[in-house]
């Protein structure tokens, strides 16, 4: 966790409600999961991107952020997401927080 606090507190947040590393390996063809919600509380998301790959986060609506190093991308809870593979690094790797701020 201590590694975590300038994230946390840059977000401002108050309680968190899970935090958790997503580590996917490299496939052959990008495979892109399933939408889902992290959580079934209405709070905030976050994906923070610790490598840049060719992965993606995909909403439902067809937006799409691209996995780059330092980069973060936050929105409300309730918005239906998912993630892909990479092909051309070793693993996509993404810290996913789910939170509620000040």
């Amino acid at each position: 966790m201590p590694l975590l606090l300038p994230l946390t507190r840059r977000l401002g947040i108050k309680r968190a409600v899970r935090i958790k590393a997503n580590l996917n390996p490299r496939t052959e063809r990008r495979t892109q999961y399933h939408f889902h919600t992290d959580t079934s509380q209405h709070c905030w998301t976050a994906v923070y991107y610790l490598n840049t790959n060719n992965g993606l986060t995909v909403f439902e609506d067809g937006r799409t952020v691209e996995s780059v190093e330092n980069r973060i991308v936050i929105f409300d809870s309730s918005v239906r997401h998912t993630g892909t593979s990479c092909t051309d690094q070793k693993v996509r790797l993404v810290i996913n927080l789910n939170f509620h701020r000040f």
